[in-house]
């Protein structure tokens, strides 16, 4: 993986384009989810991913999401093979994030012109002592839990039909409690 070096003026215009809203919609909770999302945003480094390398492998040590900035990324579970794909904009790790899980549900290889932006805990814990918002630290904790109670439902995959997902398959509660957008 190499880091993209593009000026800063184009830098910035491409996070606020492409991970500034994932944040928003991460961070919908507080106050002001664009000036939180523009504080996280502002530290973060776009890397570029070659084609067919894993991002991450299935059962690594999970503690950071990634935002596909450009081109794609192929999900793959570890017993069902390829799940999906993702393009940009689309984010997988908020569980790990919020420390939720702490190892790798699913491998994510990358595809054609892929550019990811990795957001640690360590880094977004730093960003939020920066802030000012007072109400942030207990609306993540909000967060974290109200995304464990999805996670122990499989929810949404348990809910779709067709898909054959049930409340205890870890892998489906995984993947649809990770994935922001698939693309089948």
């Amino acid at each position: 993986m190499t880091r993209i070096s593009r000026g800063e003026k184009n830098r910035r215009k491409l996070l606020r384009e492409t991970v500034a809203p994932v944040l928003r919609r991460i961070f919908s909770f507080a106050r002001d989810p664009e000036g939180l999302a523009a504080l996280v945003a502002e530290t973060l480094q776009e890397t570029a991913v070659k084609r067919g390398t894993a991002i991450f492998k299935v059962g690594a040590p999970a503690c950071s999401m990634f935002v596909v900035v450009t081109g794609t990324v192929e999900l793959h579970a570890r017993q069902a093979g390829a799940v999906g794909t993702l393009g940009p904009g689309s984010s997988f790790g908020e569980a790990a994030l919020l420390s939720l899980v702490d190892v790798r549900p699913a491998t994510l290889f990358a595809g054609d012109g892929c550019s990811v932006v990795e957001i640690t805990y360590d880094g977004l814990f730093a960003s939020l002592e920066r802030s000012t918002m007072d109400q942030v630290h207990s609306a993540m904790e909000r967060l974290a839990d109200e995304r464990g109670r999805q996670f122990v439902r499989g929810l949404p995959m348990s809910l779709l039909h067709g898909v054959g997902a049930s409340e205890d398959d870890i892998c489906a509660r995984a993947v649809a409690l990770e994935a922001q957008r698939l693309v089948f």
